[in-house]
């Protein structure tokens, strides 16, 4: 498990990099690519929460 979190982790720093699109036969199981989408997500809705906080504009 770890060793998957770690996989995803470094997957998603990739993918905040600009240069990682993710491809599901990447992945050898659904779990571990639908886990990598929605964290994904919640990022992507953070980071725009904290931009319409902090009035910062892309």
């Amino acid at each position: 498990m770890i060793k998957k979190i770690n996989l995803l982790t470094n997957k998603i720093i990739k993918e905040y990099s600009g240069s990682y699109k993710p491809q599901k036969q990447e992945f050898e199981d659904s779990w571990s690519y639908n886990k990598l989408i929605s964290i994904k997500n919640s990022l992507k809705s953070t980071q725009t929460n904290l931009s319409v906080f902090f009035g910062i504009k892309k």
